[in-house]
């Protein structure tokens, strides 16, 4: 399924559709089939610069140290974009949209240098304050990647990228072996049980020290 996922985003692309939307869920290789995608685009020139966007650190951290692969001997084509200064003679951009909004650094970017960005979870973060992040780097393809199927709280982002080029969803990747069933646990609190009772709470006064 992921030779699939990576098969259609790339012909997709390659066809000159600038947005791109990839549904898979949790736990079945978005980053690993992202970097497949990326790898082959930029090993056959085809991108030269790319932006991998989260909106949590550990995302692009974790994304960071997935891309090993493109560090070859002491040459390395990733640049984590942590502050103003980076490296612009890179291949592999990896950031947060917080750290492109502060201080409107994203400004300081040509808006013609990114040839491809990809979107972590674009489910929560295409739209809203964020949205404007892309808007700049609106020359640039864009790979929208989410594990939330469509619903109404998230239809803008649908409209935005399109329909799905590939979904694999929770059910499917059960069926097929790929991911364990998973079991709901009720769990009632004491709280929960038995109620707050305002009457009993007790007025703590504190004095100067």
């Amino acid at each position: 399924y992921q030779e699939t996922a990576i098969k259609s985003v790339i012909e997709n692309i390659v066809k000159g559709n600038k947005k791109t939307l990839l549904t898979m869920a949790t736990g079945t290789g978005k980053t690993f089939t992202a970097f497949q995608i990326i790898w082959k685009l930029v090993k056959s020139k085809k991108m030269h610069r790319v932006l991998f966007l989260t909106d949590r650190i550990f995302l692009k951290d974790q994304a960071y140290n997935d891309f090993e692969a493109f560090r070859q001997g002491s040459e390395d084509a990733r640049c984590k974009i942590e502050s103003g200064n980076f490296n612009k003679n890179r291949n592999i951009y990896f950031a947060t949209y917080q750290t492109l909004f502060a201080a409107n650094l994203y400004k300081q970017i040509p808006s013609d240098f990114f040839d491809l960005i990809v979107i972590d979870e674009c489910h929560r973060s295409r739209y809203g304050d964020w949205g404007i992040v892309l808007d700049h780097f609106e020359s640039a393809y864009h790979l929208g990647m989410t594990a939330t199927p469509k619903r109404e709280d998230n239809i803008d982002v649908y409209e935005y990228f399109g329909e799905p080029v590939f979904e694999y969803s929770l059910g499917q990747a059960i069926d097929d072996g790929y991911l364990v069933p998973y079991k709901i646990y009720k769990v009632t609190t004491n709280l929960y049980k038995e109620g707050l009772h305002i009457n009993e709470a007790e007025e703590v006064i504190y004095d100067d020290e």
